[in-house]
């Protein structure tokens, strides 16, 4: 049985986490491009994939269309790399207000 698949939007309410926020925050971590694409790194690790999918345009013919799913590892990576980074920021918000 293969293993469950989530899109990015699905992780990020899986995390509970803002679905833009999320977006941002893995652009900046550098773990997906600026076309939400994944980088090759979290791929060969098994935390995202690529999934390819096609349809027929009435008017331009083939098309295809790739989008970004997060593996059940990736999600519990995901999850904490993000955790930490928000406990990280919170903390330098807490040392800027005392200054």
């Amino acid at each position: 049985m293969k293993e469950k698949r989530y899109t990015l939007r699905e992780a990020a309410k899986k995390i509970a986490i803002p679905e833009r926020q999320f977006f941002e925050l893995l652009r900046e971590l550098k773990i997906i491009t600026k076309d939400n694409q994944p980088v090759l790194e979290y791929r060969k690790k098994g935390y995202l994939e690529l999934k390819s999918s096609h349809f027929t345009h009435p008017v331009f013919g083939e098309q295809g269309r790739f989008s970004t799913v997060v593996t059940l590892s990736g999600l519990d990576f995901l999850n904490e790399v993000i955790q930490e980074k928000l406990k990280i920021d919170a903390t330098r918000n807490e040392y800027k207000k005392c200054l």
